[in-house]
């Protein structure tokens, strides 16, 4: 996880820089030349004393990315390393230290993930160098809105958290009527919370699927659109469509976890287990430490 240096409060330091750390790992996710740990094994090793060839080893990988966010003043700070775990030889590193916008936030972020993916030698087709290079028309102050909401949403899980990211995402696409990430993250939130008790489905599936919908007219290439729209089609029992959505996802984005793990799921209950299992593995492998991808195994 990417460290914060800085005096802001405990929430607002994890947030931001838990944002950056997210988007980062998210654009190198849909590098179908990469295999990237997903976020929530690696938060498993904030503030760890491991050594990184025993991280390495016990996530599969053979190059470790760190980094520090410091917010100072008006200024961003940000440096980051990729280190060959085995021999602790530094692959690359770089730094930045650019006025506090979201303009250079998103700039930063396009730049580290190209630099990384280069580094590592991978192949970048056109679409990725222009996805990395896009930047959202929303605020500085909408921008930090929106991390919070989704650190609460991913990070913490509790029923009051979810219902105050739920809050904060839906001021979001209020401030910024365009920004379809902020959709997608709230259908997720809503879609989870129901799952998880927090709200009926007649309080607020309605608001899951307007959300989604509405993420979807403004991105079709957003994979987590895909992955909230599937959730949707399959409680509608269409599970034909639902399966479309999520093999658009992982197409989108071959190397997002969560979305083999609810393709796992979809196939397994609907009589595939053969398919289940290889997608439920795949799933493991990409994020090795998570509890949901590991019982989801099991069950299949």
């Amino acid at each position: 996880p990417f460290t914060f240096l800085g005096s802001s409060t405990d929430e607002e330091a994890a947030a931001f820089a838990g944002g950056i750390h997210h988007d980062v790992l998210s654009q190198l996710a849909k590098i179908s030349d990469l295999t990237v740990i997903s976020r929530t094994s690696v938060m498993q090793y904030a503030s760890t004393t491991k050594s990184l060839d025993l991280i390495a080893e016990e996530l599969g990988v053979e190059s470790i990315l760190e980094g520090s966010v410091q917010k100072a003043g008006n200024r961003v700070r940000l440096s980051s390393s990729l280190v060959d775990a085995q021999t602790g030889v530094q692959i690359w590193s770089d730094s930045w230290d650019e006025e506090l916008t979201v303009e250079n936030i998103f700039a930063i972020q396009g730049e580290l993930s190209q630099q990384i993916a280069e580094a590592l030698e991978a192949e970048l087709t056109a679409e990725d160098r222009a996805r990395m290079q896009r930047v959202e028309d929303i605020s500085q102050e909408t921008y930090d809105l929106y991390t919070r909401g989704v650190y609460k949403t991913r990070n913490l899980n509790s029923a009051e958290e979810l219902r105050e990211a739920a809050e904060m995402l839906k001021q979001v696409t209020v401030m910024a009527p365009n920004f379809a990430k902020a959709f997608a993250e709230l259908s997720f939130t809503y879609q989870r919370g129901i799952g998880r008790g927090v709200w009926t489905s007649a309080e607020r599936s309605a608001d899951a699927r307007s959300a989604a919908e509405q993420a979807l007219a403004l991105d079709p290439q957003l994979p987590e659109t895909h992955m909230v729209m599937s959730g949707l089609a399959a409680d509608d029992l269409d599970f034909e469509l639902a399966e479309q959505y999520l093999s658009e996802a992982i197409r989108l984005a071959p190397g997002e976890a969560l979305a083999y793990s609810l393709y796992a799921n979809l196939l397994y209950i609907t009589g595939r287990p053969g398919e289940a299992l290889e997608s439920a593995k795949r799933a493991v492998a990409l994020d090795p430490l998570d509890i949901t991808s590991r019982q989801r195994l099991a069950d299949v």
